[in-house]
């Protein structure tokens, strides 16, 4: 099989491997570096020590050994790109060798109504945004230590590193463990999200401003949820338009969180402080889908399927006006958007032709 490789700005085929390089950019070695490690999952017949011959088969993000190599059996296919998560600097870096790496804004030129993703949530190709390495505090402990980011300026990186470190130490080394993740919230399409650091620790949420100070939930949404700080498991949602934050709250002392209570919680806007949001329209556009979809609701054990308001789903509303209807009912599906995380289908009754309202493709299928 053929594989053609387009610059999507000019519409000229990238002919040559090296074409997928700056010019005068030396990458071999960095390349070779990431290939080294990616080719371990083959059986060998020896040691890889370098690229060798013509790489004729190439994509984006991969490439085909020649037939005749000294290392694989013939077509083996290895990627640049082998794990968003990847600790190997190498890997993480190879971007920036590559013309690929040049921003280029590819909205305009594709039809997303045929695809079923939102391109306002798409942040970042093949890489996160921080890369991290393991490393160990001076008890032994091992923890993530932020090395780089592609995306920002070394000022800024260590600007959020000393941030990392300064919540470390206050921690005593509680965030030492594996078992932690750092969750810099990222805004999702139109949402109104936090902009803090989120670490978990079994079933304790701990929050911190960008300066590395610790904060509560009633810092963000007003001091009269003081009660609430030391029972929050998670914050899951936020609507400025329905004045309402969605968030789980640990039933008791334990702090289990498979038990712990979602609550909706109505707060004054003039009591938030506004420096830990990231403000978002709120607002959804729905297109048309190309071929209208013939579905049958499927509420799996509950039998019942939530269907949900224009106002909820496109406005960002209060949750209200919701109707369920039961597992069989046949719908077709004409519209469909993207908001509140989740993709949603605007849906018709199928043998009356009226209207039903928006509903979760998961609690959908193909009639």
């Amino acid at each position: 099989i053929a594989t053609f490789t387009f610059d999507m700005q000019t519409g000229t085929r990238l002919k040559e491997f090296s074409d997928l390089f700056y010019k005068n950019t030396k990458f071999v070695h960095v390349l070779n570096d990431v290939l080294s490690t990616e080719i371990n999952s083959y059986t060998k017949k020896a040691d890889f020590t370098g690229l060798t011959g013509n790489i004729e088969k190439f994509t984006v993000s991969g490439l085909c050994l020649p037939d005749e190599n000294p290392y694989t059996s013939s077509g083996t296919r290895l990627m640049f790109f082998p794990s968003q998560n990847v600790e190997d600097e190498s890997a993480y870096y190879l971007t920036d060798y590559m013309v690929t790496s040049s921003f280029l804004d590819m909205r305009p030129l594709l039809n997303w109504s045929e695809l079923d993703v939102n391109p306002d949530t798409i942040n970042y190709a093949f890489r996160n945004e921080w890369h991290y390495k393991t490393a160990k505090n001076e008890e032994g402990k091992r923890y993530q230590k932020l090395d780089g980011s592609a995306f920002h300026t070394k000022e800024e990186t260590d600007q959020f590193r000393n941030t990392l470190e300064s919540i470390y130490a206050q921690s005593n080394g509680s965030y030492s463990n594996t078992s932690y993740k750092v969750n810099p919230v990222l805004r999702k399409f139109q949402d109104t999200t936090l902009d803090i650091l989120v670490f978990t620790e079994y079933s304790d949420t701990y929050m911190f401003d960008k300066e590395g100070t610790r904060i509560y939930f009633s810092d963000i949404f007003g001091k009269e949820f003081s009660e609430l700080d030391d029972s929050l498991c998670d914050i899951q949602e936020i609507s400025m338009s329905a004045k309402e934050v969605t968030a789980r709250f640990f039933a008791d002392e334990n702090k289990v969180a498979a038990k712990a209570e979602k609550r909706v919680i109505s707060f004054d806007p003039d009591h938030i402080n506004k420096d830990y949001f990231i403000i978002g329209t709120e607002k959804a556009e729905k297109t048309e889908l190309k071929v209208h979809k013939d579905q049958k609701a499927d509420g799996n054990r509950d039998k019942l399927v939530n269907v949900y308001s224009s106002s909820y789903i496109l406005d960002y509303g209060p949750e209200k006006d919701t109707i369920q209807i039961i597992d069989g009912t046949l719908l077709t599906a004409k519209y469909q958007t993207y908001s509140h995380g989740e993709t949603w289908y605007e849906c018709w009754y199928k043998d009356s032709g009226e209207y039903c309202g928006w509903i979760n493709p998961k609690a959908l299928n193909d009639a």
